[in-house]
């Protein structure tokens, strides 16, 4: 199986992560953050490539030239900076943009070899600068990240990875749909997730939400209404504080049994479980109606039967 590489953004109004696979054929860091840039539009805001740059876990800066995946184990994190704030995506460029980002997604997750097109707004202003200056400004973004973002930040772990094993997290269970929530769940005031991201994965498709202290919740708080083409996540703080991540209609459906939600120490990690392997990768995780898109009113929203998880 081919390596990979998942490259996280956080800095920008929305949050993104971009898996990307590392054939035989040789990607460079440069060619990584242009695709990187080009996927970021389907978010609704668009980065210069040229402003980006990518680091490695602990903070290391690479090298625009280096070859992915710069000797990185598979599956590990990467994290991409920028020098120039997003900026949302208007008028006609919009749906533009979004066409390009499913082909990059589609692309990266596909590999190298895979050719691509790569949008003026990914390449404007195309600049190179030394990579000592870049290690250093890598360095207090990541920094600026831990103290403003505390564990919630995706550098969170930045030197503070000891390697030593993990210790067995406790086996969540999956339990029937007529399980009943906790008093304090279905009473607190609900705040809307509006900060996630996903990455497509073969045969799943992972969701990451950020959430601090996620690791340390009880058991019950974290509880997730899987149907046929839709979830509905809900999640007590420590402050009996309801938070709620509501997706009505995903892009494609799921095998609602075989999905379930990790914690981690400052994320959740939703894993939906594809039913069909042949409609290719996910581009997007909410189906929005397309140009001559005749079937979209036909869904119905959290339709289906559902499995409640609960961890």
């Amino acid at each position: 199986m081919p390596s990979h590489l998942y490259a996280h953004y956080e800095e920008g109004p929305e949050s993104f992560t971009l898996k990307l696979v590392l054939g035989r054929d040789a990607m460079s860091v440069r060619d990584a953050l242009a695709r990187f840039a080009q996927a970021y539009a389907g978010t609704g805001y668009g980065l210069k490539a040229a402003a980006l740059r990518l680091s490695s876990e602990v903070g290391q800066c690479l090298s625009p030239d280096a070859v992915l995946p710069c000797g990185l184990p598979s599956g590990s994190d990467v994290f991409v900076t920028s020098a120039e704030p997003a900026a949302e995506l208007e008028g006609e460029l919009a749906p533009i943009a979004k066409a390009a980002a499913a082909a990059a997604v589609m692309a990266a997750a596909a590999g190298p070899s895979v050719p691509y097109r790569v949008g003026a707004q990914a390449l404007a202003g195309a600049s190179s600068s030394s990579s000592s200056s870049a290690a250093a400004g890598t360095t207090s973004v990541v920094k600026a990240s831990q103290a403003k973002m505390g564990e919630n930040s995706y550098y969170y772990s930045v030197g503070k990875n000891t390697g030593a094993p993990p210790a067995a997290p406790a086996k969540p269970k999956a339990v029937a749909h007529t399980s009943t929530p906790t008093v304090a769940a279905a009473t607190a005031a609900t705040a809307t997730i509006t900060s996630y991201s996903m990455v497509d994965d073969d045969k799943v498709v992972e969701v990451y939400v950020p959430f601090p202290g996620a690791k340390a919740l009880p058991a019950g708080n974290v509880r997730c209404d899987f149907r046929d083409r839709s979830f509905d996540l809900t999640v007590l703080d420590a402050e009996g504080k309801r938070h709620r991540l509501h997706i009505p209609i995903l892009l494609e459906e799921i095998k609602q049994e075989e999905c379930k939600v990790k914690k981690k120490v400052s994320k959740l990690v939703l894993v939906l479980v594809k039913r069909s392997d042949d409609k290719g990768p996910w581009y997007e995780l909410r189906k929005t109606k397309g140009v001559g898109d005749h079937e979209f009113s036909k869904i119905v929203p959290d339709g289906g039967e559902s499995v409640i998880f609960e961890i």
